[in-house]
């Protein structure tokens, strides 16, 4: 897949690092943020780091794509990008 999708992965937590394959060439809106404005949900402290491969073909990160993930303590961004 080239697109990771509007919300796709929107309030999941998922632990640990989020790893971007390099066809990825979009991250739209929301694909991993965490909606917390209605109260519902609780800012994500699982996600730890977001890690683009070396060849990334990344071109466009949608608002939001990782808002809300306060547990990041790093973000790998390849030359290539």
């Amino acid at each position: 897949y080239k697109t990771i999708r509007y919300g796709l992965f929107q309030n999941s937590h998922i632990a640990g690092t989020i790893e971007i394959p390099a066809q990825v060439t979009t991250i739209e809106n929301w694909a991993f943020g965490t909606s917390i404005d209605d109260g519902t949900h609780q800012p994500n402290t699982a996600t730890t780091a977001v890690v683009f491969a070396e060849d990334s073909q990344l071109t466009s990160i949608g608002y939001g794509a990782f808002r809300n993930l306060r547990a990041i303590t790093s973000v790998d961004i390849p030359d290539s990008a």
